[in-house]
C-alpha cells in the first residue's frame, strides 16, 4: 500500500506480527496495482475481465468492489474507483510519478470514457468479472487502507484481543483501552504542507469506532512553474479536485467506510458534504476548511461532538 502499519495492543507478539504479515501481504497480492499478478493488476490489464472461484483470494476484491459500488450510488458518483486510466494520466497511479504540464483535454476525454461502474460486472454463471471496454481499470486506494484496518481488527478480535488500536497509514480502529487504561486519543492533522506529523487541529477519542482521513496537503504533484495539484481526482470532471474543504475525517464502525467516505467528501466539496453526512445512518464527519477570509476553521457533524477530547 506504499504506506507504514503500526498495531498497539497488550499481547502483541512476535507471532502474532508474523500473521498480521501475512494478511496484508495476501490483501496486496489482490488489490495492489504495483503487483503485475495481483488480481486487480489482471483485471486491469485483460481485454474482458477475468475469471474467479470462491476462494478466499478473490474475496478482497468483491469487498471493496461492493462497497465501492455502494458509495458510488449513495455519492451520486463522487466516489468511483473507476478512475484509473484518469489517475494514471495525472501521474498518481502505476505508470508514472511525473506532474503533468501541459493538460491534454482532449486526451482527460477520452479516458473519461472508459470510467463508471456501470461497465463492470459479475457473470455469477461463468464466474467472470467483466467490463465492456478493455481500457476500464479499478483502483482502490480510496478504501483498501481501510479494508485492511478492519482485517487486521478481525483477526485481533478472534485472537480475543480485547484493547488494540490498528493504524494503516493515518487510517485507525481503535478498541477498548490504552496501555494507560483511557479511551485512544488520537489528533487530527493540521491539514498544511509543512505541518508536523504530530501538529493536531483537534483530539478525538475513540473507543471501538474507526476513523480515516482524507487531505490534499501532502500527496500532490507540482508542475515547473510551481503549481500544485492535488491526488484526489474528481470523478465528475476527470480533473483534480478543487474542493473547498481541506481535510475530511470521518468516524464509523468500519474503516472501510470511513475511508472511502473521506475521499467522497473531499470532492463533493463542503455544501454537499455538510448535507450528506447528517442523512447517512452511522458516521460522523469533522471537515477542515478555508473561510471566506481564507483562514482555516472547522465544521462537524452533529454526532462528532461526543468524540472531541475537551480541554
Amino acid at each position: 500500500m506504499g504506506t507504514y502499519y503500526a498495531v498497539t495492543c497488550k499481547s502483541c507478539t512476535a507471532s502474532l506480527q508474523e500473521s498480521i504479515d501475512s494478511i496484508l501481504i495476501q490483501l496486496n497480492q489482490e488489490l495492489s496495482t504495483y503487483i503485475p499478478e495481483s488480481i486487480i493488476s489482471r483485471f486491469n490489464q485483460s481485454e474482458v475481465g477475468i475469471d474467479y472461484d470462491d476462494s478466499p483470494r478473490f474475496q478482497a476484491f468483491f469487498q471493496n468492489l461492493n462497497a465501492s459500488t455502494e458509495i458510488n450510488r449513495l455519492s451520486k458518483g463522487a466516489f468511483d474507483p473507476s478512475l484509473m486510466p484518469i489517475i494514471n494520466y495525472w501521474g498518481f497511479g502505476y505508470t508514472h510519478k511525473n506532474a503533468v504540464e501541459h493538460i491534454d483535454s482532449m486526451k482527460v476525454d477520452s479516458l473519461f470514457a472508459f470510467v463508471g461502474l456501470d461497465q463492470i460486472s459479475i457473470d455469477t454463471h461463468n464466474q467472470q468479472i467483466r467490463k465492456t471496454q478493455a481500457g476500464t481499470q479499478l483502483d482502490f486506494s480510496a478504501l483498501a487502507k481501510g479494508y485492511g484496518v478492519d482485517l487486521l481488527a478481525g483477526f485481533l478480535d478472534a485472537q480475543q484481543i480485547d484493547h488494540y488500536l490498528v493504524d494503516i497509514g493515518g487510517e485507525t480502529k481503535a478498541k477498548g483501552l490504552n496501555a494507560k487504561g483511557r479511551i485512544w486519543t488520537l489528533g487530527i492533522n493540521t491539514p498544511k504542507v509543512d505541518a508536523g506529523l504530530t501538529d493536531a487541529v483537534i483530539l478525538i477519542q475513540l473507543k471501538d469506532r474507526s476513523l480515516a482521513t482524507s487531505g490534499n496537503y501532502r500527496n500532490y504533484l507540482e508542475r515547473e512553474n510551481g503549481e500544485k495539484y492535488s491526488h484526489t481526482i474528481d470523478a465528475l470532471t476527470g480533473y483534480p479536485s478543487k474542493s473547498d474543504i481541506l481535510s475530511a475525517s470521518v468516524i464509523s464502525d468500519d474503516c472501510m467506510q470511513a475511508d472511502a467516505w473521506a475521499t467522497a467528501f473531499m470532492v463533493m466539496g463542503l455544501s454537499k458534504a455538510k448535507t450528506l453526512v447528517e442523512e447517512i445512518k452511522n458516521i460522523e464527519a469533522l471537515f477542515i476548511y478555508n473561510d471566506s477570509e481564507n483562514k482555516m476553521d472547522t465544521w462537524h457533524s452533529s454526532g462528532f461532538d461526543q468524540y472531541i477530547l475537551q480541554q
